[in-house]
């Protein structure tokens, strides 16, 4: 049986047409690893201008996880901790924001798991929708 940790990472994003990201970070008191917004110059991840305005609005948090094999327990738990903060999530779904958890895993481990109804009812209650990324194996993962 293999028992090395397991590395995966979780995502939280939000993508609304305009609103200022300030606003998710205070409303979610997280601090975002990326956050973008609506009409700002767009620029690559190392700093260079890209052509264009941003034609909305992205927050992001992040999450890197070393666990067991039930990364849906890591993921509960940040569902449980955003709960609270429910009724702010339905808000911006209700105003027009993209609000998702994606799960990424690397595809050179065998992983996997299953999610508990409690944990798909917290996704449901906060109109957050479930992501679920797999990258083939890479050194550069991890």
């Amino acid at each position: 049986m293999d028992e090395k940790p397991h590395n995966f990472s979780i995502y939280f994003l939000i993508i609304h047409p305009t609103i200022n990201p300030d606003v998710i970070t205070e409303g979610l008191g997280l601090t975002p690893y990326m956050a973008k917004r609506f009409g700002d110059d767009r620029k690559a991840p190392n700093g260079n201008p890209l052509p264009g305005k941003w034609r909305d609005s992205r927050w992001g948090y992040s999450l890197r996880e070393v666990t067991d094999r039930n990364f849906f327990s890591n993921f509960h738990r940040f569902l449980v901790r955003m709960e609270p903060r429910r009724e702010f999530i339905v808000s911006l779904v209700d105003d027009g924001a993209h609000v998702s958890l994606t799960i990424q895993l690397s595809g050179h481990r065998n992983i996997g798991a299953c999610m508990k109804p409690e944990t798909a009812k917290l996704l449901v209650d906060m109109k957050i929708e479930l992501g679920l990324e797999i990258f083939p194996y890479s050194a550069n993962f991890y």
